[in-house]
């Protein structure tokens, strides 16, 4: 094994992700976390670089090596070779490695803090986000997700998005007599408590099940999930009522 400190340019980056053959999926919401703090110069040399294993494979550093590309920014790593492949296991093992420790933040609260400024403000401002602003979001929201994350015992993966928990952390705060039932609802949800769901949870449901996974992300599925949680006698969950919850976003997080 060797490891050396070098500078990793985008196209070097490029060329080390050629070599990612059998690593984690790629998480979008850390990628853009690690972009914006590179192009902002405040990437610090750590410990967690980039691991190659002796049979030239990519085992460690797929987030960061994604984030030079993005960024477009060189940044120093420290690039670990000739690595056991057997190690990957070691890694892997540890998906929750602080991947978020320079921030010293939950790496899943995080990208819900960052979808909440990505859903109020577009992703031409979110990728400006100083690291403040992010720890300040973060800290708001925290109580809210930590509620919602006790009472669900499954992730359903429409529901435990980053996009379904900003809608319901906006609700409990918009409503907070009613947190104690937001809550029950999210965990109907994530549990797919069916016999549970409310008029308008229904309808959701029903809307959900013929859409695309990937379609239900962003401010259209939010504002979805809003309506429907806030308003339990709704027969139809419409669209066109974005600028709404934007509204009620800007107005938590400004």
């Amino acid at each position: 094994m060797n490891i050396t400190r070098a500078t990793i340019t985008p196209e070097l980056a490029n060329y080390f992700l050629a070599k990612n053959t059998s690593n984690r999926p790629v998480k979008k919401s850390i990628v853009d976390l690690y972009a914006n703090v590179m192009r902002q110069g405040n990437w610090k040399l750590s410990h967690q670089g980039i691991a190659i294993s002796s049979d030239d494979v990519l085992i460690d550093g797929q987030h960061r090596l994604l984030a030079i590309v993005k960024s477009g920014v060189s940044v120093e790593m420290l690039v670990s070779t000739g690595m056991d492949r057997n190690m990957f296991s070691v890694i892997d093992n540890h998906a929750k490695r602080s991947d978020s420790d320079r921030l010293k933040y939950d790496r899943v609260l995080l990208s819900v803090a960052i979808k909440m400024h990505l859903l109020a403000f577009g992703k031409h401002t979110s990728d400006k986000m100083q690291d403040d602003e992010l720890i300040r979001i973060a800290t708001l929201i925290k109580p809210y997700q930590e509620m919602l994350i006790a009472a669900s015992k499954k992730k359903v993966r429409v529901f435990s998005s980053a996009s379904a928990q900003c809608a319901f952390i906006v609700a409990m705060i918009n409503y907070p007599n009613r947190q104690d039932e937001l809550v029950t609802k999210y965990a109907n949800f994530t549990n797919m408590k069916s016999e549970n769901f409310t008029q308008s949870m229904h309808s959701l449901n029903r809307i959900l099940i013929k859409a695309n996974v990937r379609s239900c992300d962003g401010i259209d599925f939010a504002s979805k999930i809003y309506n429907a949680i806030t308003n339990d006698d709704l027969k139809i969950i419409r669209s066109g009522y974005e600028q709404t919850l934007i509204a009620k976003i800007k107005s938590i997080i400004e």
